[in-house]
């Protein structure tokens, strides 16, 4: 998963910081492997200015309502957190009764102001989040 979601955020910041519509600039993100094994989980930050209110698909329509309630702003500051989790079984990535899911956190800003809540709010949701020691045992099979 590690890989996977590399190449999605590294062709997202391609494809974003080439089309100028809607003037995003200094995009930035992180990817980080959670539990120490980089196929079942991994948490990717990701922060970007543009000079337009934007929706990429990010959260759904709770995320078009909240940029429809910011105040006018020459920039407007974007930051959000994906956790990637597979839970098993986990045979051939995504075996029979395997789940795959994104949880997604995010924040807007008119002022450039980070969400220090934000970081917390997804590692809090880790805690919840059960890995068995399966995943090498059955992957071998």
């Amino acid at each position: 998963m590690f890989d996977k979601k590399e190449k999605e955020l590294e062709s997202e910041q391609n494809r974003i910081l080439s089309d100028n519509e809607f003037g995003i600039e200094d995009f930035r993100y992180n990817l980080e492997v959670v539990n120490g094994i980089k196929d079942i989980c991994v948490k990717s930050k990701t922060e970007y200015y543009s000079s337009k209110p934007i929706w990429l698909g990010k959260g759904g329509s709770s995320v078009r309502f909240l940029e429809s309630t910011l105040s006018p702003s020459d920039q407007y500051f974007y930051e959000y957190i994906v956790i990637s989790v597979i839970e098993g079984p986990y045979k051939r990535w995504i075996g029979k009764g395997a789940m795959f899911y994104n949880v997604i956190f995010f924040h807007i800003s008119i002022n450039g102001n980070r969400a220090p809540e934000l970081e917390a709010k997804a590692l809090k949701f880790l805690e919840n989040v059960e890995f068995t020691d399966d995943w090498e045992k059955e992957e071998v099979e």
